[in-house]
């Protein structure tokens, strides 16, 4: 039995069009990276910046001591690569406040070198903010944020990727990272 098993699995993985397993996407972010990435934020939101690697899922609290966004609400950084295009799908869920979630690509190399990609503002203000993108190789970072001030709480925050099977990119229109939101 676990011969048939072990060839169906082989099978699985060898037949065109299916999606990688998304670990094989991502890539080690480097703690140079990482440390650039802290310093930007750091500098941008007058705050104490850590960066933490993402690689599928992580868990957190929202509470006093976190970086400010402009508006009040907490706030953590979170850094994760692409090692091909794929299609990302985030999540950032809690039962204890109103997620929002915001996704920078970092391209430490130019004068511009966070710029905003997609946000969801969760609007209707349920435990769930999400994003689903096609995105190109790369650096990216991740705001764990609540859509309002003063909002604690822990959550988690998950990070799908598949290789890209030929998808079209959505269209998003990247814009320069800001506070306001």
């Amino acid at each position: 039995m676990p011969l048939r098993l072990l060839g169906f699995a082989a099978l699985l993985l060898a037949t065109p069009g299916c999606d990688l397993i998304s670990t094989n996407l991502f890539e080690s972010v480097a703690s140079d990276d990482r440390a650039e990435i802290e310093q930007l934020t750091g500098d941008f939101f007058e705050c104490d910046a850590e960066v933490r690697t993402l690689r599928d899922r992580a868990t957190g609290t929202l509470e006093a001591g976190d970086c400010l966004q402009t508006d009040g609400s907490y706030q953590d950084f979170y850094a994760f690569r692409l090692s091909e295009p794929a299609r990302v799908d985030l999540d950032l869920t809690s039962r204890e406040f109103a997620p929002y979630l915001f996704l920078l690509e970092a391209n430490l190399a130019t004068s511009n070198p966070l710029v905003e990609i997609a946000r969801d503002r969760n609007e209707s203000r349920d435990e769930r903010a999400s994003l689903a993108l096609d995105l190109d190789a790369g650096l990216y970072l991740v705001y764990a944020n609540s859509v309002t001030a003063d909002e604690e709480g822990d959550y988690t925050l998950t990070v799908d990727a598949s290789a890209e099977d030929g998808a079209t990119t959505l269209p998003v229109q990247a814009r320069p990272a800001t506070g306001a939101k």
